[in-house]
């Protein structure tokens, strides 16, 4: 083989490596992104479920008399007496 078929032969093998390399990146790149959008999707899922869930027990934990009219209501009910 003469010098410049070694050169050429030689310079194609690294470019061909080189191409399959920046497949490999591209393909991996493009992959990493995709999961990363899904794990972003199940995490807001979650935050907004964690979210409900919180506004849930909050609400179930609040009293439902908020004034003075209802407190005063409730309190002349308890004093009516109980008819069956």
């Amino acid at each position: 083989m003469t010098r410049y078929a070694k050169m050429k032969k030689r310079r194609d093998h690294w470019k061909k490596k080189t191409v399959e390399a920046n497949a490999r990146l591209r393909y991996q790149r493009s992959e990493s992104k995709r999961l990363q959008a899904e794990r972003n999707r199940y995490k807001k899922a979650l935050r907004a479920t964690r979210a409900e869930l919180d506004e849930q027990k909050r609400r179930n934990a609040l009293p439902t008399v908020t004034g003075k009219v209802d407190v005063i209501f409730l309190q002349y009910l308890r004093q009516l007496p109980m008819t069956r």
